[in-house]
């Protein structure tokens, strides 16, 4: 998708003054802000006084389910751990992609976290997870079945059967797969049972965390749901560095759990957090081969190296 012009992206603030607060508009400019594969951000600055963030989904109706979803969660969230959300638009009417308005966080991505950074992003995650809910899933859509997180695996693999059968008939892929599905089933009970949820951001990784004084938050909400907490404490870290991990093990990873167990006690959340790792983990470095021919940087293919390294010498 093309960048937005000035003039849509003034009509869209004039559409939703109100939503935003917003009184006479003086002055409105732009900036990209990021493009993933999903959204378009950018930077939207009225009267030197306010900012926003325009995010565009670029999957048309896949968008507006994201964005909806997002939106809801969003809503939900505590104040301060994620940027405040005003508006969903998928009229169309403005350009031909719907897109949702974000208050736009200031902040820095750490490139090298310290114990009080993990820390800090322990105390965040049990704040964000402090209110409980008896049932999972998506808004609007929870259920009250049990947590099972076998068929989760499953149904991550038909996925890849359907759209690309050509991956999961990699060798080392295929390997793979019956050994970690025999790991997912003997935990499979961690899971099933658990009986209380919380909001989960599902992709809190370093690179979706910005800090800012004594201010830490969360971007790029896409996947939060109502799920279970230890998906959110495995995602910042893995027993080995990617591009999107940090490695943490030994002290410092207890030291992140027990700070985060202080807050929110969990009985199996250790062992969780390691299902959680493994998981993410094989399906991360099959989705992650898919963007090897279009990167010039050389972070998935890497990626997908260590990962394949390091589950290879631990399950086979």
């Amino acid at each position: 998708m093309d960048y937005p012009t000035i003039e849509t992206v003034t009509d869209i603030i004039h559409k939703h003054a109100g939503v935003l607060g917003l009184g006479e508009i003086n002055h409105v400019e732009s900036a990209l802000i990021g493009q993933g594969e999903a959204n378009l951000n950018v930077l939207v600055k009225l009267n030197q006084t306010h900012s926003f963030n325009l995010r565009i989904g670029l999957r048309d109706k896949e968008s507006e389910h994201r964005l909806q979803s997002e939106f809801d969660m969003l809503q939900l969230a505590p104040t301060g751990i994620g940027p405040g959300v005003f508006v969903v638009d998928f009229s169309r009417a403005e350009m031909a992609a719907p897109y949702m308005l974000l208050e736009y966080v200031a902040g820095d991505l750490k490139k090298t976290w310290d114990i009080t950074d993990l820390k800090a992003h322990a105390h965040t995650l049990a704040r964000l997870h402090e209110r409980k809910f008896d049932q999972h899933g998506a808004i609007g859509h929870l259920s009250d079945a049990p947590y099972d997180f076998l068929r989760r695996f499953d149904v991550a693999v038909e996925y890849w059967q359907t759209h690309h059968p050509h991956l999961l008939e990699i060798p080392i892929v295929q390997r793979l797969l019956s050994p970690i599905r025999h790991f997912v089933t003997v935990n499979n009970d961690l899971f099933t049972r658990l009986r209380r949820f919380t909001i989960v951001h599902g992709d809190a990784h370093p690179q979706n965390i910005l800090f800012h004084d004594d201010r830490l938050c969360y971007i790029d909400w896409e996947w939060a749901v109502i799920g279970d907490p230890a998906c959110d404490v495995a995602m910042v870290g893995w027993d080995i560095p990617t591009s999107w991990q940090m490695k943490l093990t030994g002290k410092p990873l207890d030291e992140f759990i027990d700070a985060y167990l202080v807050l929110e006690p969990d009985d199996t959340l250790r062992q969780r957090r390691d299902v959680w790792m493994v998981y993410t983990m094989y399906f991360d470095h099959i989705y992650h081969r898919t963007q090897i021919p279009t990167d010039s940087t050389g972070k998935q293919l890497y990626t997908v190296q260590q990962i394949e390294t390091y589950l290879t010498k631990r399950f086979l």
